[in-house]
């Protein structure tokens, strides 16, 4: 099915070029991925946890840029297997300037695997419409970040020549920090089987159920405080009472 539609963005394009090519940025801008990791010259592998109806699911697979053209276009495809869909799509991203904004127009195909013939190309381009729309209002949130003095880190140089997509110059000590607790706990638990992508992504899961848990538990206490006030109030008057006996 094709897919395309616009968005604005309050910047020029410059600033959303560098956004659209900065690794950690996109990673939290997509909904649902757990894991956006280079193995490649413009190879990324991926991993997505889309929690949207209908295309609800885990996938893996992999992300590869095709072709940019700094600062007015992005090309890239995927292809994703999940428990039961496939994902594959090729899109191209297109920065236009007008005043003192950025337009997104993009414009691609999707094709879903195994469930398709259960679900109407309307429905599916509905869904996916919607986690597009999600992506870029985190963009724009980003960017109102950065220009408000929050920028991120420092990107290659090399982006503008057009030779590598833009990651972030990670020092030792930064690699190190990148390791969650969570992502310890589930090495500790021997999940993933020591695959660091695989942790990562059980570490995720663990850190969702124990807030879940966290929850519960604060509200299993709530229940029960008004309970012990109201005994102790009834137990200080019936004490009131036997002395004015």
């Amino acid at each position: 099915m094709n897919i395309e539609g616009s968005y604005t963005l309050q910047g020029s394009p410059d600033e959303v070029w560098t956004l659209l090519t900065h690794l950690p940025i996109v990673e939290h801008a997509l909904p649902g991925v757990e894991q956006l990791t280079l193995v490649a010259p413009d190879t990324y592998a991926l991993a997505l946890h889309i929690q949207q109806a209908p295309l609800q699911g885990i996938y893996q697979g992999k992300v590869k840029i095709t072709e940019r053209q700094y600062p007015t276009s992005l090309s890239f495809v995927i292809e994703s297997i999940g428990e039961k869909d496939t994902l594959s799509g090729i899109c191209t991203l297109s920065l236009q300037k007008q005043e003192e904004h950025t337009v997104i127009a993009y414009r691609g195909t999707l094709h879903v695997g195994k469930r398709t013939g259960r679900l109407t190309p309307t429905v599916m381009k509905g869904a996916a419409k919607l986690l597009i729309q999600q992506s870029f209002a985190r963009l724009s949130e980003q960017l109102r970040t950065e220009q408000n003095g929050h920028r991120p880190g420092k990107v290659s140089e090399t982006t503008h020549k057009g030779t590598l997509l833009a990651i972030p110059h990670l020092t030792t000590a930064s690699k190190a920090e990148h390791k969650t607790l969570w992502q310890m706990v589930a090495h500790q638990l021997h999940l993933g089987a020591d695959d660091p992508i695989q942790e990562k992504i059980w570490g995720q899961r663990v850190q969702r159920a124990s807030s879940a848990a966290g929850l519960l538990l604060l509200i299993w206490v709530g229940t029960r405080l008004p309970r012990k006030r109201q005994t102790k109030t009834k137990s200080q008057k019936d004490k009131t009472q036997d002395n004015s006996l």
